[in-house]
């Protein structure tokens, strides 16, 4: 009886210290990446097609031109103006490139026009064979 007992509390032990673990962050650090922001008139044409047949849908594309690999994200039909895309972090380790955005809304100062638009964002950096996380 003693031994079943002994038994018990140990089997209890193990279950309670295998329930109390921590759990790491799954993302690897990396070095922030050097990126440019490319303007509207400078996207790709193939890349610019894309991100129109979205239409107002989110979406998260990536496009290798000349060199160049073009990572977007769109955040969506807006029914006002006023609203713009911030990269929060771009990095990158030995395989993977993490891309993170915000989408920051009208500020209270700025005038507000009830008309239709699609915040996106793109960036272009030197082409790779990483993979791109979206953060």
């Amino acid at each position: 009886m003693k031994k079943a007992v002994l038994c018990f509390i140990c089997i209890g032990i193990l279950v309670l210290y295998t329930g109390c673990c921590v759990k790491k962050n799954q993302t690897e650090k990396g070095k922030e990446a050097k990126f440019t922001i490319v303007k509207e008139e400078l996207i790709p044409e193939e890349l610019e097609s894309e991100i129109k047949k979205q239409k107002g849908k989110p979406f998260r594309l990536t496009y290798e031109d000349k060199g160049m690999l073009y990572i977007a994200r769109g955040y969506g039909k807006k029914a006002t103006t006023g609203y713009s895309v911030k990269v929060k972090k771009c990095e990158e380790t030995e395989n993977t490139i993490y891309f993170h955005t915000n989408l920051i809304g009208p500020s209270k100062q700025e005038e507000i026009v009830k008309k239709a638009n699609n915040p996106h964002i793109v960036i272009a950096l030197p082409v790779s064979d990483k993979t791109v996380i979206f953060e």
